[in-house]
């Protein structure tokens, strides 16, 4: 409440709900560095977020380091670039050089990110598959085996002392 007293608002002004709101806001708000932004700009990379994460937070970083708004999406696009994991995406977008645009960046990024997910979920496929011939090799190999062991035996005689086994001579 003592906030809400200090405010020297005129007539016009205190009739006006949005003014309230604008004031509280700038109270409560944390009060940003933009030097300490931009450096996280400068130091900021992919890591495990995807690539949808990775640009909201870009564009989050942009706005608090207060670059001017005609800009930000040159900004955006070179830091999208910096800071992806896959070379091979900074590769193609340094090719295309001054004609990069972050829209071009994003393609590019995104064609990566959904190629990296397929393969894994195709190598996935092929391990399971794999191990699924592995186990029936194994299971197939001990019936094999028993079938090979029962029958080189088969001409062996019990043992007349305890009926098991066969005859020791």
């Amino acid at each position: 409440m003592e906030f809400f007293n200090s405010w020297d608002l005129s007539e016009d002004e205190q009739n006006v709900l949005e003014t309230y709101f604008d004031r509280f806001e700038i109270f409560v708000k944390p009060h940003s560095n933009e030097l300490m932004a931009a450096w996280e700009l400068y130091n900021f990379k992919q890591g495990t977020l995807s690539l949808e994460e990775f640009i909201a937070k870009l564009r989050l970083l942009v706005k608090e380091a207060n670059y001017p708004t005609a800009h930000q999406e040159r900004f955006l696009r070179d830091f999208l670039v910096f800071g992806l994991n896959s070379s091979r995406v900074r590769k193609e977008c340094l090719k295309e050089g001054n004609n990069l645009t972050l829209q071009k960046a994003k393609d590019l990024a995104k064609a990566e990110e959904s190629a990296e997910k397929q393969l894994k979920s195709m190598n996935r496929t092929e391990v399971n598959t794999v191990k699924k011939h592995e186990k029936s090799n194994k299971r197939n190999a001990s019936k094999s085996f028993e079938k090979i062991y029962s029958s080189s035996n088969s001409h062996q005689k019990t043992c007349l002392g305890c009926g098991k086994g066969p005859q020791l001579t």
